[in-house]
This record gives structure tokens, C-alpha cells and sequence, in this order.
């Protein structure tokens, strides 16, 4: 789906960013992205850390990985991307098997009527897209409290479709992880939480 793309485009951009930036920018950013590794690295709790079977600490060796990166990785919020393949070799078979099967849940299933509705805005262009939204918003009328998972995907698409709208190229080119934080991030996640009272979200 749209935010499907743009969340696969990013995560394909920080892989092959060592590539393209250029020396300026790597020597400015290291610093900055490197010093906050260090400091969250320190805060940890050793006692806390997750522990393998083998004995290794995963903070300990995703630490030791991405202090040497010159450029910014997912490791560097202590995320372990299962798909790369320079983060399985960190670990041996039997740790990364581990790893894996660790905490491991099935995918929620979606009810008919959330599925039903977000088929709606399966579009093939930004102009149907954008009526699709116009329309959904106008003779909907929600309950915020029991149909939140409505209103946030609908605001979702709709901030995600008018940044599109507005700035056709913008999802082409690189930004810096703060520009993600602040207009994709915050629609699709912090948005997303809204809902949890008791939860607060800080960047």
C-alpha cells in the first residue's frame, strides 16, 4: 500500500546510504548519529541486556558493529533488521535461530470491517486516491473511541497523499532521519498510539 512503499523505500535507502552521501556529510552526521549511540549504549543496564544462549550480549555485539559504520544504520536504534545480511553474520546459526524464534508472535488478524475499509483506498492513482479520502471523510461519521483504527487510517493516508500532492518528487529523494521523524514517522506511528491513554510518545 502507499506508506507500505515509502516505510520499504527508507529501509532500502539506509542500506545502500554508505554509497551515497558524500564525505562532507558522512564526517557531520557520524558525529552527531554516533555520539547518541554511544550515550544510549552506556545508559543500558548490563543486567538487562538480552542475553543468547551462547552467552553474547546482542547490545554488546550491535554496539561493537555499529560504532565502526560510517554511516547511519538501523542498528544504531539497537533494531535488528532480519533481513540484512551483515546483521546475521554477526551472529552464529544457532544464536541468530534464537534471535528469531525469540518473543516470536503470529500477525494480528484484521477484523472484515477494518479489512473491507482499507481496501477502499487501494488506488491505482492520486487522483482517485485523494477522492477516496474526500469521500470517506464526508459521510463517515466515527465514534473515536471505537473506531479509532478508521480515523487513524484515514488521517495516515491523508498526510501521507497531501505531502505527495504537494511535493510529487520529495519521496525520491534522501533526507536526513529527522525529516522521516517528523513527516512520515509521526502520521504512521505516533499518530497511531493516540489511543493509548496511558502511553506517551517523545522524539
Amino acid at each position: 500500500m502507499f506508506w507500505t512503499s515509502i516505510i520499504l523505500h527508507r529501509k532500502n535507502e539506509i542500506r545502500e546510504m554508505e554509497n551515497e552521501i558524500t564525505k562532507e556529510q558522512s564526517n557531520e552526521n557520524t558525529r552527531s548519529f554516533i555520539e547518541q549511540f554511544e550515550s544510549s549504549y552506556k545508559g543500558l543496564d548490563d543486567e538487562k541486556k538480552w542475553i543468547l544462549g551462547s552467552g553474547n550480549k546482542v547490545e554488546d555485539i550491535i554496539y561493537k558493529y555499529g560504532s565502526k559504520l560510517k554511516y547511519e544504520n538501523l542498528v544504531h536504534s539497537f533494531v535488528l533488521d532480519t533481513d540484512d545480511k551483515k546483521i546475521r553474520d554477526l551472529f552464529s546459526a544457532n544464536e541468530w535461530n534464537e534471535i528469531l524464534e525469540k518473543n516470536s508472535k503470529k500477525s494480528p488478524k484484521i477484523e472484515p470491517d477494518l479489512l473491507c475499509y482499507i481496501t477502499q483506498y487501494r488506488k491505482t492513482n492520486v487522483k482517485d486516491l485523494r477522492k477516496t479520502v474526500s469521500k470517506l471523510c464526508e459521510k463517515t461519521v466515527y465514534d473515536v473511541e471505537e473506531q479509532f483504527d478508521y480515523i487513524w487510517i484515514r488521517n495516515c493516508i491523508s498526510n501521507l497523499l497531501t505531502l505527495y500532492e504537494i511535493k510529487p518528487r520529495v519521496f525520491e529523494k534522501s533526507h536526513l532521519e529527522r525529516w522521516y521523524d517528523t513527516n512520515i514517522w509521526s502520521s504512521i506511528i505516533d499518530q497511531c498510539m493516540w489511543n493509548l491513554k496511558d502511553v506517551e510518545l517523545i522524539r
